[in-house]
């Protein structure tokens, strides 16, 4: 798919996730559609996105990606992910969710 300006419109389609394993596939789906759409293939896996090097555009996407991800994250979810000082990339983070 082309890549498109990444607008509030696209991410506004991540639902909030709570650590609700019921929901947890929609929040993960919408995560990896962004990732697909938007993430640079160049420097990643497509469900691999990392931080990359933030002073390469091409690659700082990936890191906001991953920070878009955890901004949705609320509750038990939350709670999770902020304990740990870093998290690397989406797969690592989707994991942990897991």
């Amino acid at each position: 798919m082309a890549r498109q300006e990444l607008a509030k419109n696209h991410i506004d389609i991540i639902p909030k996730y709570e650590g609700d394993p019921n929901t947890l596939s929609m929040y993960i789906g919408a995560c990896e559609y962004l990732a697909v759409t938007f993430g640079n293939p160049q420097t990643c896996e497509y469900l691999a996105v990392t931080f990359g090097n933030p002073q390469n555009p091409a690659d700082a996407i990936n890191g906001f990606l991953l920070k878009i991800f955890q901004s949705k994250l609320e509750g038990g979810a939350l709670q999770l992910v902020g304990s740990r000082e870093v998290i690397p990339s989406w797969n690592d983070l989707k994991n942990l969710l897991q």
